[in-house]
């Protein structure tokens, strides 16, 4: 087989790694309608405090001290809770909520200051866990897309097929929970952004740094504040994403036996002197470690990696392309990734081109056999079902008309013509007077049955 040019390698590298990141921006867009929300939300409950009192030239020291302190009702203690048990789905934080505003003396100790800060601290605790349920379907994505987009790319680029190890809900799970940075994960470092944005607006909000401003002054130091919020989760989940895109190649290096990558850095006026340095340096996948020789290497990394092939790679992977016939399986170089993925990656053929309003099997019309079937009865004589025999309870299991992957489909395509989308598998009962038979077949409503194979009889 022809040696494939480095450059195919990296350009396919580098184009999944934009399409990533083009998909996450949708996420930073939800990420701003969030924190927009809360800003609004916050700057709502500091009107609420402050507009029947507030001028332009804001309140003296005195009377903000006055107002601040007025006991808050239990209305608002009681709005606070339910808050709590509605909007916060974590559940660590909820119980720390619940543990702090549930104690007895708290609904009678409460003044309207300390109802400001709480009433912004649910409110920030509300944000993160969305923030934390937005981000994860993101990285989620990430990780599948670039395992399975990786490995396509390689099948294609060397024009081979052969199966390999799906990526399991607990792979992904340990993806998502490594504390591979500062001993923290995605999730611990939005708790701890919001921690330290809660504490900003704490302080923005003591009765110090209230006195003489009006309320439209408040809001924009607000606004200021929480700015500072979003471009922090912007830049965690830019770099985040970055992450679980590398990770996920490394695991489908690991699959395919590539012992060796090279960092691909993205050369242009913004790259740093350190991504620079390393960019077409070659390093084993079991050394790969992020932030020093696999990206992410610094917030908002855009580099990537690229398999490093010698022939010992290029043969194991021929071998593992041949079938139980010793006939190498052959991809061809135009195949699109959902072709692909219908044989190779039916989970994600499954998620993205598969309507979810189909039914997983779908009952159709009785069918007819086409070929004579051998069984042995009781006493081991070969018996037939006759050709032509009526097929009754007929279902399609796989395929066409439902949302069950036919794995097979692209076999039955390339060899007797169609899509593989067209093709479906089904099964139906033939009965005699002794037995009922379960029959399995492969159809295309133009190109024909094939493959009727007797799976199973009972007695009547």
């Amino acid at each position: 087989m022809a040696r494939i040019p480095k450059g195919y390698w990296e350009k396919r590298s580098t184009d999944l790694l934009k399409n990533i990141e083009q998909q996450t921006i949708f996420t930073i867009n939800s990420l701003i309608q969030v924190y927009n929300k809360a800003t609004d939300n916050i700057n709502k409950e500091i009107s609420k405090i402050f507009s029947n009192y507030s001028k332009e030239t804001g309140l003296s020291r005195k009377a903000l001290e006055k107002l601040l302190n007025t006991r808050e009702t239990e209305t608002h203690y009681k709005n606070l809770l339910k808050v709590i048990d509605n909007d916060i789905t974590d559940d660590d934080i909820k119980k720390k909520l619940l543990a702090k505003y549930n104690a007895p003396a708290y609904a009678f100790r409460i003044s309207r200051y300390q109802a400001l800060q709480d009433t912004i601290d649910i409110e920030l605790k509300k944000l993160a866990n969305i923030e934390k349920d937005i981000t994860k379907i993101r990285y989620v994505d990430t990780i599948s897309e670039g395992y399975y987009r990786n490995i396509f790319d390689i099948q294609k680029g060397l024009g081979i097929g052969f199966n390999f190890s799906q990526l399991d809900k607990r792979m992904i799970d340990l993806l998502l929970n490594k504390k591979w940075y500062d001993k923290a994960n995605y999730s611990d470092r939005i708790w701890d952004n919001n921690e330290k944005l809660s504490n900003y607006l704490s302080t923005a909000l003591l009765a110090d740094n209230l006195t003489g401003k009006s309320i439209q002054k408040m809001s924009n130091e607000i606004k200021e504040v929480m700015n500072v919020g979003l471009y922090s989760a912007t830049r965690l989940v830019r770099t985040e994403t970055n992450y679980f895109a590398n990770q996920a190649e490394m695991l489908s290096y690991e699959e395919l036996g590539i012992e060796e990558y090279q960092f691909i850095a993205t050369l242009d006026k913004i790259t740093c002197k350190h991504c620079a340095e390393l960019d077409k340096k070659v390093f084993k996948v079991k050394e790969a470690k992020a932030g020093k020789n696999c990206p992410p290497i610094h917030p908002n990394d855009r580099c990537t990696t690229v398999a490093e092939f010698d022939d010992n790679n290029i043969e194991d992977l021929q071998r593992r392309a041949r079938n139980e016939n010793g006939k190498t399986m052959l991809i061809s170089q135009d195949i699109k990734y959902k072709e692909w993925s219908m044989q190779y990656a039916p989970e994600q053929y499954k998620k993205y081109y598969v309507n979810p309003n189909l039914p997983k099997t779908k009952s159709v019309q009785s069918s007819i056999l086409e070929k004579q079937l051998g069984f042995y009865d009781e006493i081991g004589k070969l018996n037939f079902i006759p050709k032509n025999a009526i097929i009754s309870n007929v279902y399609i299991i796989a395929g066409r008309e439902t949302q069950t992957v036919f794995r097979s489909a692209n076999k039955y395509a390339q060899a007797f013509g169609g899509k593989a989308q067209e093709w479906m598998k089904k099964v139906g009962k033939i009965e005699s007077d002794k037995y009922i038979f379960d029959i399995h077949w492969v159809e295309h409503r133009k190109y024909g049955k094939y493959d009727f194979k007797l799976k199973g009889k009972t007695l009547k």
